[in-house]
């Protein structure tokens, strides 16, 4: 199944240091040997200016359903999918030519860090896609498209970024006090509120009662919710959106997935 344009609810990225750009152009070198690369900021800017072409979206439907760029010209199809054609009519099966447009269209392919779409980029230069170019860094660079609609997960690496590169969100710890006190992640934006805690919260008052309510700013401001493993942390996500906090995701994996990205500190006593 290719949802494809035909997604309509999906967040746009918000680059904290977007490029200028010239209307209707891109800064690439369409003729060079090997896959020229584009930044993320460049490949939206670019689109937002209504240039033609498309961004083509790599990723597994898993990571597709947590984060993802938004526009009538991003499509998305999955890697295997493509890498199984072997020629032009093997795209026009899966629906594709009309969408990537004249091999002088330009493509611009997606993943999480480049590599799988730098591979699929190749592959598509070699069936006569003339006009494509690798998204340098993925969406791991592009830490802003989570889809707040849901409560989407987030990887370590990625969560990562988005704390090195926005001002905004926490990251809250709802494991129990015995277990913070082993071991705990080594950041500023960090807040611990138990679960045995959280999870008698029935109103956004109790969060006032609880005296963390200033750390979770506005309904808008991320939440990244974390626990060890990743299934309390999702149970207490679940639980924020109910009481109004629009922005929540869960740390995939939890605290034990947290390293190398994530610094975590263990006691030694």
């Amino acid at each position: 199944m290719l949802p494809g344009s035909s997604v309509s609810r999906v967040c746009l990225p918000r680059f904290a240091a977007a490029r200028a750009m010239s209307s209707r152009a891109l800064a690439v070198d369409w003729g060079a040997r090997g896959v020229p690369e584009v930044t993320p900021e460049a490949a939206v800017d670019y689109l937002k200016d209504g240039g033609a072409g498309l961004v083509l979206d790599v990723r597994e439907e898993r990571e597709w359903n947590d984060v993802r760029l938004e526009g009538e010209n991003v499509l998305y199809v999955p890697m295997g999918n493509l890498m199984e054609a072997e020629c032009t009519e093997d795209l026009t099966d899966l629906g594709l030519p009309a969408k990537l447009g004249g091999a002088d269209s330009p493509c611009l392919v997606l993943c999480k860090k480049g590599v799988r779409s730098h591979t699929v980029a190749h592959h598509l230069r070699g069936l006569g896609k003339t006009h494509v170019a690798n998204i340098a860094g993925g969406i791991h660079d592009a830490p802003y498209g989570l889809n707040w609609e849901s409560t989407p997960t987030i990887d370590a690496d990625h969560l990562a970024v988005v704390l090195r590169k926005s001002p905004t969100g926490h990251v809250l710890d709802v494991r129990e006090p015995n277990e913070t006190a082993h071991a705990s992640l080594d950041i500023d934006r960090v807040v611990y509120v138990p679960m045995s805690q959280l999870s008698t919260a029935a109103t956004p008052a109790d969060l006032e009662r609880f005296g963390i309510a200033p750390s979770f700013g506005t309904a808008a401001d991320p939440m990244y919710v974390s626990c060890m493993s990743g299934k309390r942390s999702a149970r207490m996500g679940a639980l924020l959106k109910a009481l109004g906090k629009t922005h929540v995701a869960n740390l995939r994996g939890g605290l034990s997935h947290a390293e190398p990205y994530l610094p975590v500190r263990v006691s030694t006593a």
